[in-house]
């Protein structure tokens, strides 16, 4: 095989690995990136629209924990709690 057409066709391999992983994290649940860093705890409602009265969702982050979350994620939400956790 030409040694060109090679390079060219691992270049492309890679890309098409790096936007499937890419794909992946997009299409995770709408978790507010700030809040995912330790050492933070967070609570966070998730609501149907903009006018924020029907809440359809919310997402707990503990100390160092991951994200539980329930019901559904929209683009609307609300953080209703953030505090630093305490680790000594």
């Amino acid at each position: 095989m030409n040694p060109l057409r090679k390079l060219l066709r691992n270049r492309l391999t890679l890309l098409l690995a790096l936007l499937a992983v890419l794909a992946m994290a997009l299409a995770g649940p709408g978790q507010p990136v700030a809040m995912a860093m330790c050492p933070d705890a967070a609570l966070v409602y998730y609501y149907s629209d903009a006018t924020l009265t029907t809440k359809v969702g919310q997402c707990v982050h503990a100390c160092c924990q991951l994200w539980t979350c329930t019901g559904t994620l929209t683009n609307y939400s609300v953080v209703v709690r953030r505090t630093v956790c305490d680790f000594s």
